[in-house]
């Protein structure tokens, strides 16, 4: 965590990449939601300038795989402000689902359509944001991350250690 502002005034999560460190990502562990009910709430966060992506990362999609694994992922405009992927045509699998190639874009609903297919029961294992710019450096701050009717403020405190207002839950 950071004191650096997105829009509030506790700070933010920043992910700061680098030549050597060209992709930063933070997830969270999602308990097995059925992507099915994930995909129907708001899906925001708000940031500064630059490249943050959502990444919902799931198993039991009809890829053709037998855990059915595939990471569904969407990319926020460049310039500062609230991004809400959930009705956006611009989302990708990073494997072939029924009917889209793995990186087509689509919505959403279509990648959840296609991945519950034949019966398949697609869950939601992790989801989180990630930076990865094409410049492989790059500065971007997030806050609020709303995911399933859940909002995450990622919030500095100045008692805390290295992990600011979570380092109480690392061990």
């Amino acid at each position: 965590m950071t004191a650096t502002k997105v829009v509030d005034t506790d700070g933010s999560l920043e992910f700061m990449t680098t030549a050597d460190k060209p992709r930063e990502a933070s997830y969270h562990a999602a308990g097995q939601l059925p992507l099915a009910d994930a995909a129907k709430k708001p899906l925001t966060f708000e940031k500064s300038a630059g490249n943050a992506n959502w990444q919902i990362r799931v198993t039991g999609a009809n890829t053709g795989a037998n855990d059915g694994f595939a990471t569904f992922v969407w990319s926020a405009p460049a310039a500062a402000g609230k991004a809400d992927a959930a009705s956006s045509n611009q989302w990708w699998a990073t494997r072939d689902l029924p009917g889209i190639a793995r990186g087509k874009n689509a919505t959403l609903a279509e990648l959840t359509a296609a991945a519950n297919s034949a019966n398949h029961k697609t869950v939601v294992d992790h989801y989180g944001i990630s930076s990865q710019p094409n410049e492989k450096t790059g500065k971007v701050n997030v806050d609020n991350v709303s995911f399933n009717g859940c909002t995450t403020n990622f919030a500095a405190t100045g008692a805390s250690g290295a992990f600011g207002s979570l380092d109480s839950l690392i061990p």
